[in-house]
């Protein structure tokens, strides 16, 4: 069995579907294709894209090709474009490079840029060398769209709020934001028909249309962290912040998670992770982030990766033990507490902290211990107050 289907939704215009379909049949690597009519009723680029889809998790395919009708391959693109995911498994969406089918040196799609209010694509010359590079994107066109069927199953099919535009860079940014990578394959080329459906509106229905997909994408997207985190270009590969650059922005992201500016901490910190995943101290600061934000079980997920590498933070150990501890894991995060003293870390939240885990264990002549420690670094803590009264135990002593 091919391990590719191109899914192609056919509105009107028969010609070019079988012009479509005979490139196809040309190819040099072997490709089924599947035609989803919307001729008799309309469901939208979107809705037939995802019934392909489904079709290809159900045949057991391991890539899909979203290809309009008026999109036409050249011999070894799908072998090229098949090539270039097989050399980068975490990529989940790659977009072709295309060419108008009139004038073959004008490259009209080599990536894209933003994408409200409307899409901006990238362009160029074929003979200036123009777009020549392979490169991460925000999003990709679904003219011609290589998807991996595996990054699916984790992140959704197209969104079906969007009835023609803009559920390529929906599905796009839904895949970055689950941390797989989207890009722009320069080696797999189309021959695009710039005058297709899509392209030319002509009557009011069709521009309202276009309207309402831009408006459901902006009350998805806009204004939230998601969106400020992924609207930006991603890094190239090998591309880096200097030292001087990550202890900048890790400055100001603590002073903002100090603050309790939670979204501008967390834009900062996401934009070091972009350009080096797994950075410790950029990955404490999301995980306390997270800590703050009501989502503890995945901030200790994180931080647990982080002291299989690092294993004397004391930091990392401080906000694992706080992680586990909001979690209901009260007994795990009891160790860590006590490691992260054994590192040299003393504050009043700790001991009150750790007190509090030893309490909800039983271990009631401990947790005393730890609230009459926090005494020691603030005599005046209420809560350390509070808890050695409930237990009619005098503010005195140390752990």
């Amino acid at each position: 069995m091919n391990d590719v289907l191109a899914i192609i939704p056919f509105y009107r215009e028969p010609e070019k579907l079988k012009e479509c379909l005979s490139h196809l049949r040309a190819s040099t690597y072997p490709i089924e294709s599947f035609v989803v009519d919307n001729n008799v009723h309309n469901r939208g680029f979107t809705k037939a894209c995802n019934i392909g889809l489904r079709e290809a998790m159900k045949r057991g395919h391991a890539y899909a090709i979203l290809l309009n009708q008026d999109c036409y391959v050249q011999r070894e693109t799908v072998q090229k474009a098949l090539a270039f995911m097989e050399a980068h498994p975490r990529c989940a969406i790659a977009g072709a490079k295309q060419l108008a089918t009139d004038n073959t040196d004008w490259i009209i799609h080599g990536g894209c840029t933003e994408a409200f209010p409307a899409g901006r694509h990238i362009s160029g010359l074929v003979s200036q060398n123009d777009c020549s590079l392979s490169l991460p994107m925000p999003w990709v066109n679904g003219a011609c769209m290589v998807v991996r069927i595996e990054a699916l199953y984790e992140i959704g099919l197209l969104d079906e709020g969007y009835f023609l535009i803009a559920s390529d860079a929906d599905l796009c940014f839904v895949a970055r934001q689950r941390r797989w990578e989207v890009w722009y394959c320069a080696e797999a080329v189309v021959l695009h028909d710039r005058n297709g459906v899509s392209s030319r509106p002509k009557i009011l229905e069709e521009v309202a249309h276009f309207n309402a997909d831009q408006l459901y994408f902006r009350d998805k997207w806009i204004g939230s962290i998601g969106w400020a985190c992924l609207q930006n270009t991603p890094p190239a590969p090998c591309a880096q912040l200097s030292p001087n650059e990550i202890d900048t922005i890790l400055e100001k992201a603590l002073k903002h998670l100090v603050q309790g500016e939670l979204v501008q901490s967390e834009i900062l910190t996401r934009r070091i992770l972009d350009f080096e995943p797994e950075h410790s101290a950029a990955i404490l600061v999301l995980a306390r982030i997270h800590i703050d934000l009501g989502v503890p079980a995945y901030a200790a997920r994180a931080l647990l990766k982080i002291i299989d590498r690092v294993p004397n933070s004391a930091q990392a150990c401080l906000a694992l033990a706080d992680a586990l501890f909001l979690s209901n894991f009260t007994t795990n995060s009891i160790p860590y507490y006590l490691r992260a003293i054994d590192l040299g870390l003393t504050s009043v939240g700790l001991y009150n902290n750790l007190g509090n885990a030893l309490a909800q264990e039983n271990q009631t002549a401990q947790a005393i211990e730890a609230w009459k420690s926090a005494l020691e670094l603030d005599p005046s803590n209420q809560t350390a107050l509070t808890h050695l009264r409930a237990n009619d135990s005098p503010p005195s002593g140390s752990l």
